[in-house]
């Protein structure tokens, strides 16, 4: 919780700060036209040349912001969302040989990358996996879960033994109980 609220903190200190570069001229302006109003001179900064700086300023400030977000934040968010999604098919994987060498498969975690185990399974860095051994009773077998989540990405992700990996939306309940008890076992 703590750690969320920094970092928002530190998010909206940015954003701020971009303001306050992608505004300047308007900022000077506006200076200029108050100094114009208090001081008595010859040419006084009209309010229209405030209005247009102003609107020059906000539609260059919409597509700085629109061109950071959508190629920046949604690309780094989807590599983060990606590794947890290797996490979880090295994972399987890892089950797999150990199933055919062993006859069962063991559990992991939950476990905060960089990890590695004498079983093969390596997770990157800041990604939690926890894989749950459990019985199968309608095909009457052993079977497991795995799932895992990056600490800074968006969505859940979730594999079983037949080698399916299913991301899970950030918006269903699902993903947030599997997020939740992810970030709050490894704290």
């Amino acid at each position: 919780m703590l750690q969320q609220t920094i970092g928002l903190i530190v998010l909206l200190i940015c954003y701020v700060c971009f303001a306050v570069i992608v505004f300047s001229p308007t900022i000077y302006v506006a200076w200029l036209y108050v100094a114009s109003r208090r001081t008595p001179s010859e040419a006084p900064v009209r309010p229209r040349i405030l209005v247009s700086t102003l609107v020059v300023n906000a539609i260059l400030g919409y597509l700085l912001a629109y061109l950071a977000y959508d190629y920046f934040v949604i690309t780094q968010v989807a590599e983060q969302d990606a590794t947890a999604v290797a996490a979880v098919r090295e994972a399987i994987e890892s089950e797999r040989r150990y199933f055919a060498a062993q006859g069962r498969y063991y559990e992991v975690g939950p476990v905060r990358g960089p990890y590695e185990n004498e079983h093969g399974l390596k997770v990157s860095a800041n990604v939690i996996l926890e894989v749950v051994s459990g019985w199968d009773a309608q095909e009457e077998k052993e079977t497991f879960q795995a799932y895992a989540a990056h600490v800074r990405g968006r969505k859940a992700v979730q594999g079983g033994p037949d080698g399916n990996v299913e991301q899970i939306g950030p918006s269903s309940t699902r993903a947030f109980s599997i997020r939740s008890k992810l970030m709050n076992s490894v704290k």
